[in-house]
């Protein structure tokens, strides 16, 4: 009799995966606000993809295997959603201020109207953000830590839950 049990990394990658874009997406990831309600789904999911292979000659899968799952596809979520984040947050800060911001801020400096301590300060201001970093690497990694905690703790709930509905009896 076999006793190898298949590798969990695949199906708690594949609930990482859901649950790092639904949770890094904006709007889609209103569905956290509903006791983090994606992050529990991407628990279920990985839960769901282990055990639909799940040889019957093996012996049953555990609630602690489940939980075990459920932390691989928190830590898999909190990577894929750190990407995400890092991704919209890169985007929001090159769409949103450059675009609207630096184009009036330009004007002013093209403006002969300005005083010149004024066009100075603003092409200093111009060439602060063209320098600076898009967002604190502190705030990065609290966000990080955060998401991490929560990704943990209801992906392992949503697994067990996975486990206690898909187990085959």
């Amino acid at each position: 009799m076999n006793t190898n049990k298949p590798s969990l990394v695949p199906s708690a990658m594949a609930g990482g995966l859901f649950l790092g874009i639904v949770s890094g997406v904006p709007l889609l990831n209103c569905l956290n606000c509903a006791c983090c309600l994606a992050i529990i789904l991407g628990g279920l999911l990985s839960s769901y993809l282990y055990l639909r292979n799940y040889p019957v000659s093996l012996p049953p899968f555990s609630y602690g295997d489940g939980a075990v799952l459920g932390l691989l596809t928190g830590v898999f979520g909190t990577v894929f959603w750190a990407f995400i984040h890092v991704l919209f947050q890169l985007l929001k800060q090159m769409m949103g201020f450059t675009a609207a911001g630096m184009g009036m801020l330009q004007e002013a400096v093209a403006n002969p109207n300005v005083p010149p301590e004024v066009r100075e300060l603003i092409q200093e201001i111009i060439q602060e953000y063209v320098s600076s970093s898009p967002f604190s690497p502190f705030s990065l990694i609290i966000s990080i830590t955060f998401m991490g905690i929560i990704s943990l703790v209801f992906a392992t709930i949503g697994s067990i839950i996975g486990v206690a509905l898909f187990q085959k009896k």
